[in-house]
């Protein structure tokens, strides 16, 4: 069985056109990777509704994932915001890039005890990888968390 992973994103405020190419982009390449992938803009296909009734559906498909791909326009959305503290509080793991840019609002959500849970899955992991940015990132939050 594939594992899940939501990918999660700025939708309100954007162009449609826009925000079809950012989830769609991530799409393909994660199912390249073997994943099965959930996206807003698959589960949610009138883009008309509201926002409420919208991150309700979201998020009970959000729950049903292993995984979660925060895209870096999150923090711009209070929408991707929420599904990340939920992901958070549930322990669903988050992968890529955005570890770095999620780590410091996670530190906010949960000073006293920043856990990010990294599970890795064979070969399928290959782009969880640790830069320079990432690693200054977490000595940032590890640093200033210290104390607690």
């Amino acid at each position: 069985m594939k594992q899940k992973i939501y990918i999660a994103g700025k939708v309100t405020g954007l162009e449609r056109t826009v925000v079809e190419n950012n989830f769609n982009t991530l799409k393909e390449y994660f199912t390249q990777k073997g994943f099965e992938v959930v996206s807003p803009i698959d589960i949610v296909t009138d883009p008309a509704t509201e926002w409420k009734a919208a991150m309700k559906i979201c998020i009970a498909a959000l729950m049903d994932c292993d995984f979660i791909y925060p895209m870096k326009n999150s923090r711009n959305s209070k929408g991707a915001m929420l599904e990340i503290t939920i992901a958070k509080a549930f322990g669903i793991t988050f992968i890529d890039s955005a570890i770095a840019d999620i780590t410091k609002y996670v530190s906010y959500l949960d000073s006293a005890n920043v856990v990010l849970n990294l599970k890795f899955a064979g070969n399928m992991f290959s782009i969880l990888r640790a830069n320079e940015t990432a690693l200054k990132l977490l000595n940032q939050v590890k640093n200033k968390t210290s104390h607690l």
